[in-house]
């Protein structure tokens, strides 16, 4: 690996990674990025999960990243069902055992509705519901990339 001498004395802008403002409340089309969900981790008190990033098509916040991290096993999988339900990957009625490939996921277009929360003092996103792309929007207020709710 190459060995670099970095000045940043001449940069002033924001060096603060990761501190982006939250997308507004709504229903947004996203794309599942193939990046984010080839690693099962594990949370502090045992469970499995995969965190999957999925990132807006259109409209204002065209190519922003939402997170969001979905139990693979114990009594939160119910999220990754819904997921699984609106990128037609699980029959809601006819739920089973299922074998999922991670990479399936990859590039799957769904909708999703945002909301936002406050987590260690700062606003940030969070998805509520797993929509599939056919879905109304139930208030009719539809607008290019975002639909308010």
């Amino acid at each position: 690996m190459p060995k670099l001498n970095l000045s940043f004395s001449d940069y002033d802008g924001d060096l603060n990674v990761g501190k982006f403002e939250p997308v507004p409340k709504g229903i947004y089309e996203v794309t599942i990025d193939a990046s984010w969900s080839d690693e099962i981790r594990t949370s502090q008190n045992g469970t499995q999960y995969i965190s999957l990033c999925f990132v807006i098509n259109d409209g204002e916040y065209a190519n922003r990243k939402i997170f969001d991290n979905f139990m693979i096993e114990g009594r939160g999988i119910w999220k990754l069902g819904k997921l699984l339900v609106a990128i037609d990957m699980l029959d809601p009625a006819n739920p089973s055992d299922l074998r999922v490939d991670t990479r399936d996921l990859h590039g799957k277009v769904l909708k999703v509705r945002v909301d936002q929360r406050e987590y260690n003092g700062e606003i940030k996103n969070e998805i509520k519901d797993f929509l599939p792309l056919s879905a109304k929007d139930p208030d009719n207020n539809t607008r290019k990339g975002k639909l308010a709710f």
